[in-house]
């Protein structure tokens, strides 16, 4: 299972629209033009949760402030997430190139429940395999128990049956994602606390941001 991801797979998608256009403005030297724009156009998209309590503690009681500093502590995972991504794009290229998202790579197809083990799979893994291990132990000696995948994928089944609508119709929207070769891989969706706590990705500070937008910019990455 890989690393989990400060982004959820409807914000990476987003992402990885906006970087072919990035490169492209890095190529061109027009990077820090090119970001402005990215960040408003993510921040509509995506608005940012209001500052908890925490957050306002730390700001000192300043409630505009502690908005103003988990903005700032996006907008970096933001800037990390372009240029990290422009890198593995375009490693062992020589040049830093455009990336190919037509390009689908085949993999087999997955039905719901196993699209729900992976995206939630960690909240009830511990207690499925304790479940399994009890169906052992009371399995009659001479008595063949039920395989843990075929016994987790029943668990799996069962559980996304009382799962809310909302989980349901995502699970519903990452299968076909999945199924048509739009996504590679299915992660899990890290939680909120998780989010703020990983991946700090590389050690670079945001350029602050300035007034001028690429209009151009905005219209492409609108389309």
């Amino acid at each position: 299972m890989g690393r989990k991801h400060w982004t959820k797979l409807d914000e990476r998608a987003f992402l990885y629209k906006l970087l072919p256009d990035f490169i492209k403005a890095k190529n061109e030297n027009r990077s820090t033009v090119f970001l402005n724009s990215a960040y408003e156009l993510y921040f509509n998209e995506f608005p940012l949760c209001p500052p908890t309590a925490e957050d306002i503690e730390a700001a000192r009681g300043n409630v505009e402030l502690a908005r103003t500093q988990k903005k700032t502590f996006k907008t970096v995972k933001l800037y990390n997430w372009f240029y990290n991504h422009a890198r593995e794009s375009t490693s062992g290229s020589g040049k830093r190139g455009r990336l190919n998202l037509c390009k689908k790579k085949k993999h087999g197809s997955m039905q719901e429940y196993q699209v729900y083990i992976k995206l939630c799979g960690q909240r009830w893994k511990s207690e499925t395999k304790a479940a399994h291990s009890k169906l052992k132990d009371e399995t009659p000696s001479g008595t063949k128990c039920k395989p843990y995948i075929a016994f987790a994928a029943d668990k799996a089944r069962e559980a996304l049956r009382t799962e809310s609508d909302k989980m349901k119709k995502r699970v519903e929207e990452v299968m076909k994602e999945y199924n048509s070769g739009n996504i590679e891989e299915i992660e899990s969706e890290a939680s909120d606390e998780e989010m703020e706590q990983d991946d700090n990705e590389g050690s670079r500070s945001p350029t602050p941001p300035k007034t001028g937008k690429s209009k151009s910019a905005i219209d492409r990455m609108q389309k």
